[in-house]
C-alpha cells in the first residue's frame, strides 16, 4: 500500500512536470525573446541619438563658424506703442436706466480681429546626449535659480569660468564652440525637467534659460548672453546675437506684437532685442540657427507652478446686489512673472486666457454662483456688470503705472485700481465663464466696452457678429445695464475683438 502511494506521487509529479515543462520552456523563450527586443531597441535609440548628436554637431560648428563671419549693421526699429484706449473718466448712466421709448440701436462694425490662440512651440530634443567625452565622466554639480521666489535646481558643468576674449564675431563663434564642447547642455536637461514639474510656457522657458545664464555668468554679461542664445538655438528657437555700443544682445521673434522693445526685422518677422540694448545700430547677422527654428509666443496655456506668496485682496461690493461682496487672495510671485511678460499690443491676448490662479477667482466664483442661481441671463449680466462697475476704483494707466497696459484677470485683484479694458476684460471672462454666453470686446476711440450674445430677448444697443445680435454691455458705464450704449463723442470707428 505504501509503494502505491509512492507510485501515485511520482506518477503526479511526472504527470505535472509533463504538463508545466512546455509552459516554463515557453516563459523562457519569451523572456529571452523580450531581452533581445529591448537590446534591439535600444541599440536602435543609441544609434538614433548618435545620428541626432552627429547632426547636432555639424550644425553647431556650422553655426559657429559662420558667427565668425562679418556681421553687418541693421537700424533698429522704435518700439510699437500700446494703443490708448481708455477715457479720461467713468460715465455714470442716467439713474431711470434706459427709456422704453429709446429704440434700439445698431452700431456699426468696422473691423473685426479674430485672436487664434498660439500653441506653444519651445521643445528641448529627448535625445539630446550630454556625454561629450567617452574617456572623462562629466563633471558637473547643482546651482539653485529663483524663479519668481521659486528654487529651482539646475545641474551645470563643473568649470564655468570661461570668459569671452571681446565682443567681436570671432569670440562670439568660439564661445559657441566652447558650450558645445564643454557639455553646457547638461543644463537643457534641467530645463526638461523645470518645464514639467512647473508648467512652464515659451516665456517661462526663456525666462528660465535667462536666469540660469545669469546665474553662472552675472546678470546681463556678455557671456551670459551668448550661453543664453546657445540654450535658446538648441531649443529650436529662432534666436540671433547682436551687438550694440553698449554689449550683447540677444533677438528672438516673438508670435505677437509687443509694446516697449525695440526690435530689427528680417523677412518680414520681428526679432526683439533682450539684453544690453545701449542705442544706435545692432551689429548682427540674418541666419537662422535651423531650417525649423521657431518664434516664440507669450500665450499662457497654463499657469506656471510658483511658490505661494499671497496677499489679501481689498473687499470688492456690489452697489445694488449686496450679496455680492467678497474679499480674495492674490499671489505675488505670480504678480512678479506677470510683471515680466511683455504687454501685448492685442487686447484680446488677455481675454484669451482662461487660466487663472483657482485661489484668487474660487471666492468670486462662489459668491457669484449663489448670487445668480435662479436667475435669467440678462438679470445674472446686470449683477455681473454692477459688481465690477462699483467694486473696483477707477484709474488711468498713466495716473497708476505711468504708461499703458492692459491686465491680467489676477491684477485687477492685487491693483489699486483698474481701467475701461481691465474691466472689459474681467467681464467677458466672468461671463463666458458663468454663463456660458459669447463674448466679444469692442473698441471704440478711446474706450473698450464689451459685447454678449444673449440666447433670450434683449432690449438696447446691439452689434450684428456672425449672424447674430450682441448687445453692448460695459462695464465703465457706471450703473447701466446690458444693452446702454455709453454716449461716446465718436462712434463712427468700431473693431470687434474675438479672443477663441
Amino acid at each position: 500500500m505504501k509503494h502505491n502511494n509512492v507510485c501515485l506521487k511520482l506518477f503526479g509529479f511526472i504527470f505535472l512536470f509533463l504538463l508545466f515543462a512546455p509552459q516554463v520552456e515557453a516563459q523562457r523563450d519569451f523572456e529571452k525573446f523580450k531581452a533581445k527586443k529591448q537590446s534591439q531597441f535600444q541599440k536602435f535609440r543609441n544609434d538614433k541619438i548618435g545620428d541626432f548628436e552627429k547632426f547636432r554637431e555639424k550644425r553647431n560648428k556650422k553655426y559657429a563658424k559662420f558667427l565668425k563671419e562679418r556681421w553687418s549693421s541693421h537700424e533698429v526699429r522704435v518700439p510699437l506703442v500700446t494703443p490708448r484706449i481708455e477715457p479720461p473718466k467713468p460715465v455714470y448712466a442716467p439713474e431711470d436706466g434706459r427709456s422704453k421709448d429709446v429704440p434700439s440701436v445698431e452700431i456699426p462694425v468696422t473691423e473685426v480681429v479674430v485672436k487664434e490662440k498660439p500653441v506653444s512651440v519651445v521643445q528641448i530634443p529627448e535625445d539630446i546626449s550630454v556625454d561629450k567625452s567617452s574617456e572623462n565622466e562629466q563633471k558637473t554639480y547643482f546651482r539653485t535659480v529663483n524663479f519668481y521666489g521659486t528654487p529651482i535646481k539646475c545641474k551645470v558643468p563643473e568649470n564655468v569660468t570661461f570668459r569671452l576674449s571681446g565682443i567681436d564675431e570671432v569670440s562670439v563663434g568660439e564661445a559657441w564652440d566652447i558650450f558645445y564642447d564643454k557639455g553646457y547642455d547638461i543644463i537643457l536637461l534641467s530645463v526638461n525637467e523645470a518645464i514639467k514639474v512647473y508648467n512652464l510656457s515659451d516665456w517661462g522657458i526663456f525666462k528660465l534659460i535667462e536666469f540660469i545664464s545669469d546665474d553662472i555668468f552675472g546678470k546681463n554679461t556678455n557671456e551670459a548672453c551668448v550661453l543664453r542664445a546657445y540654450l535658446m538655438s538648441q531649443a529650436n528657437i529662432d534666436v540671433r546675437i547682436g551687438r550694440t555700443n553698449a554689449g550683447l544682445v540677444v533677438l528672438v521673434p516673438i508670435t505677437e506684437n509687443i509694446a516697449g522693445y525695440s526690435y530689427l526685422s528680417f523677412g518680414g518677422k520681428k526679432y526683439y532685442l533682450f539684453g544690453n540694448v545701449g542705442d544706435g545700430a545692432v551689429y548682427t547677422y540674418n541666419e537662422s540657427f535651423g531650417e525649423k527654428s521657431n518664434s516664440i509666443t507669450l500665450a499662457i496655456d497654463a499657469l506656471p507652478k510658483l511658490d505661494k506668496d499671497y496677499v489679501e485682496s481689498k473687499v470688492i461690493s456690489s452697489k445694488n446686489y449686496p450679496a455680492l461682496s467678497f474679499k480674495t487672495i492674490v499671489n505675488r510671485n505670480l504678480m512678479d512673472y506677470y510683471d515680466d511678460l511683455p504687454p501685448v499690443c492685442n487686447v484680446s491676448h488677455y481675454s484669451s486666457i482662461r487660466d487663472a490662479d483657482e485661489n484668487t477667482l474660487l471666492p468670486l466664483l462662489e459668491v457669484l454662483d449663489n448670487a445668480l442661481d435662479g436667475k435669467s441671463e440678462v438679470e445674472s449680466v446686470n449683477m455681473i456688470l454692477d459688481l465690477i462697475q462699483y467694486g473696483f476704483d477707477y484709474k488711468t494707466d498713466d495716473e497708476q503705472f505711468g504708461r499703458e497696459k492692459y491686465n491680467y484677470i489676477e491684477e485687477d485683484f492685487y491693483y489699486s485700481a483698474c481701467d475701461c479694458e481691465d474691466r472689459a476684460v474681467l467681464f467677458s471672462v466672468l461671463t463666458e465663464i458663468i454663463l456660458e454666453r459669447d463674448v466679444v470686446l469692442l473698441e471704440f476711440p478711446n474706450h473698450l466696452s464689451a459685447a454678449v450674445c444673449f440666447s433670450e430677448p434683449v432690449d438696447g444697443d446691439y452689434i450684428e457678429y456672425k449672424g447674430k445680435k450682441y448687445y453692448i454691455c460695459d462695464p465703465t458705464y457706471i450703473g447701466a445695464n446690458a444693452g446702454m450704449m455709453m454716449p461716446l463723442p465718436d462712434v463712427g470707428k468700431v473693431t470687434v475683438y474675438d479672443a477663441r
